[in-house]
């Protein structure tokens, strides 16, 4: 892209900026395409705009696109896929070059600076015609599906390895013998551990950093599971992290849980259906 076309335009932003309103919650998880990304710098939500900002350093770090800054006149081009996404500190548009296209997005927050970094809306990692953001409201996790971006290697494999061994489990209540507590970290989905009074403590072996704690229950795709899920550190002192119902469809639960632990508890309370709850798998993630 020349600079010409570059300076140009930037005209056209500089006309268009507007301020932001915004409050900063807790840090969401964030996933592309699966996987999950850790960052060198916690994203932002902000609630006027029903919206989440993520450092565009430590999206450059963690996944495959190109970006180039000019700090004279405060722009910067990310490219990914086929696109090139021209953005200015401020402003709420965006330029799509696509091929021999060009178009204009209107973003719902304007970039902006957060001490060092730079913060862009998440959406701007999706603007491909089949690229989708969702915000997952429950378990506070950006969930970016793109075709044209992908996880660097070496974040792939912090993702693959970043699963938490569990080392062993206490079940207050084993009705069948076919379905004992171990099958619900056996890494196979055809297995379960089923009770009527589920309650299940999983053992890490030491305390450990705990991001999110992935839970498929049996049949969750056609009915509603209830559950509490709570971690501590000394196995006394519990804090709830979640108390309710699963969502209906999703095979896999994720649950954020951002606290040092090594014991995870599951409590069932049943079904939408009957006062059973099975679990096929629980998978700890973190470092």
């Amino acid at each position: 892209m020349k600079k010409a076309l570059i300076i140009t335009l930037c005209a056209a932003l500089l006309a268009m900026s507007c301020p932001v309103m915004a409050y900063t919650s807790n840090s969401p998880s964030v996933y592309v395409n699966g996987s999950l990304v850790k960052l060198d710098a916690e994203p932002d939500t902000y609630y006027y705009y029903n919206m989440w900002t993520l450092p565009l350093s430590g999206m450059w770090k963690a996944l495959n696109f190109s970006l180039n800054t000019y700090t004279e006149d405060e722009t910067f081009v990310i490219a990914y896929g086929n696109m090139n996404i021209l953005l200015r500190m401020g402003s709420r548009y965006a330029y799509v070059f696509d091929g021999g296209t060009v178009s204009m997005k209107t973003l719902s927050i304007a970039p902006y600076l957060k001490g060092t970094e730079t913060m862009v809306p998440d959406e701007v990692f999706a603007l491909g015609p089949n690229d989708v953001v969702t915000h997952n409201t429950n378990t506070y996790a950006i969930d970016i599906r793109s075709q044209g971006l992908s996880v660097r290697q070496d974040q792939n494999s912090a993702a693959a390895n970043n699963k938490i061994p569990i080392l062993g489990v206490t079940a207050k209540y084993i009705p069948e013998k076919e379905n004992y507590p171990i099958l619900a970290f056996d890494g196979d989905l055809s297995t379960r551990y089923a009770s009527t009074d589920f309650d299940a403590v999983f053992d890490l072996g030491s305390v450990r950093q705990v991001d999110a704690v992935d839970l498929a229950f049996w049949f969750n795709e056609v009915r509603l599971e209830k559950y509490r899920l709570s971690v501590n550190e000394d196995g006394v002192n519990y804090v709830e992290i979640f108390n309710g119902e699963s969502t209906l469809g999703n095979t896999w639960e994720t649950v954020d849980v951002h606290q040092n632990a090594r014991y995870i508890r599951v409590e069932g309370f049943g079904n939408s259906d009957n006062l059973w709850t099975s679990l096929l798998e629980i998978v700890v993630r973190g470092w």
